[in-house]
């Protein structure tokens, strides 16, 4: 009972992280399900497809039936799959797991490979199962392409990968062409933007980047599986308002320098807790105590890396945690989702609303802020 949310929705599942890591690159996405987890995917976690006349995406549900379960009939779903796949042409088929199939045993690897066979397009299948993290679902979806796509190349001077940029974690209010632009305005080169503004020919150039940025937790994890396979080192940082620390961190990488300095804690009559994905909060947490002085605790909603954890951080935390936290007399301001802000009972903490479409979904993800530029600017002056 102690996972109970009473007030806050359920965070964004695996699965609508593994069809987001897929959505760009023109394949057929079959979410295994009687029609909930589809509904939940386009209608809750994917922003981009209130444009679906313009985007790539095929995405469909496998209709799955409760005699089909019962009775283990994968050959009706796989000839269903079969048949618009024939008709569509799609560049690869994805067969992505939920619940109920969950139950059963789905042999979502063995389905793949039967797909594959019959129609002659790449397949893959994923053991989603809705009981994990949107960035489990990215990490699982993002390694099958990589395992599949790319390839050992000779490595390109100042060139990176972009990993775990999608809209769960960016919103698609253009955060995805602002790195970008930041990145070609200081001579840096992108090879593939995991996952937004890429393609599968991107991917098979992955291979030959200098260095990796990862974004989100999401994107250390493949990091760590390209520094294994390929040999690429990674940094974990996102940009925040003229992205001049940020462009620091990479430029001393490609030196082979640590960028992390200590920041001087000096304004004790305040102190921030930030509420929400960790990589980018410990990002944003460094540039108010640098700007300000004020000491910055992170609480992480999803999963994390304990090497990035400071001392005063807070891993998993539920709803009871973050209404015991809030009102608990140590923070004086709290940047967090929108959703988040009911959970204080106290009048003297601050809001800093910071909205995250994993928490609120498309409640506020027409919030989410542009991070390179003037609107955080003026969000973080505004905070210190």
């Amino acid at each position: 009972m102690s996972n109970l949310n009473i007030y806050l929705p359920p965070f964004t599942p695996d699965y609508s992280g593994c069809s987001s890591a897929l959505y760009e690159l023109g394949g057929m996405i079959i979410l295994h399900d009687a029609s909930g987890c589809t509904g939940n995917v386009l209608g809750y976690d994917e922003p981009r497809w209130e444009s679906a006349s313009t985007s790539r995406a095929l995405v469909f549900c496998s209709a799955y039936r409760h005699l089909e379960a019962v009775l283990g009939q994968d050959d009706k779903v796989i000839d269903r799959i079969v048949e618009a796949a024939n008709s569509l042409k799609p560049r690869f088929i994805a067969l992505v797991g939920s619940p109920v199939p969950m139950l059963v045993g789905t042999d979502y690897v063995g389905m793949a490979r039967e797909i594959e066979a019959r129609t002659s397009i790449d397949s893959f299948g994923f053991d989603t199962k809705g009981l994990e993290f949107y960035d489990n679902g990215y990490m699982k979806a993002t390694i099958a392409l990589l395992r599949r796509y790319a390839r050992k190349l000779p490595t390109v001077r100042r060139s990176i990968n972009l990993l775990g940029l999608t809209p769960i974690d960016f919103g698609y209010r253009g955060n995805d062409r602002a790195i970008l632009s930041l990145l070609e305005e200081n001579k840096i080169a992108v090879n593939c933007s995991f996952s937004m503004n890429f393609t599968l020919e991107d991917i098979g150039t992955a291979g030959q980047a200098e260095l990796n940025v990862a974004l989100s937790e999401a994107g250390v994890e493949v990091a760590l599986y390209m520094m294994k396979e390929f040999g690429i080192p990674f940094i974990s940082t996102v940009p925040y308002s003229d992205g001049k620390r940020f462009i620091e961190d990479i430029e001393n990488a490609f030196l082979g320098r640590t960028a992390e300095r200590e920041v001087e804690i000096y304004n004790f009559d305040r102190r921030f807790l930030i509420i929400g994905e960790q990589v980018s909060s410990n990002a944003l947490r460094r540039e108010i105590e640098i700007r300000s002085g004020i000491q910055t605790d992170v609480a992480i909603l999803f999963s994390h890396r304990p090497e990035l954890l400071r001392k005063g951080d807070y891993s998993f935390v539920q709803e009871k945690d973050i209404r015991n936290l809030v009102n608990s007399g140590m923070y004086t301001d709290v940047v967090a989702d929108p959703l988040i802000k009911q959970l204080i009972l106290r009048d003297d903490v601050a809001f800093h609303e910071n909205a995250s479409v994993a928490v609120s979904s498309k409640f506020h993800w027409d919030e989410v802020r542009t991070l390179v530029g003037q609107e955080m600017e003026d969000f973080i002056s505004e905070m210190v």
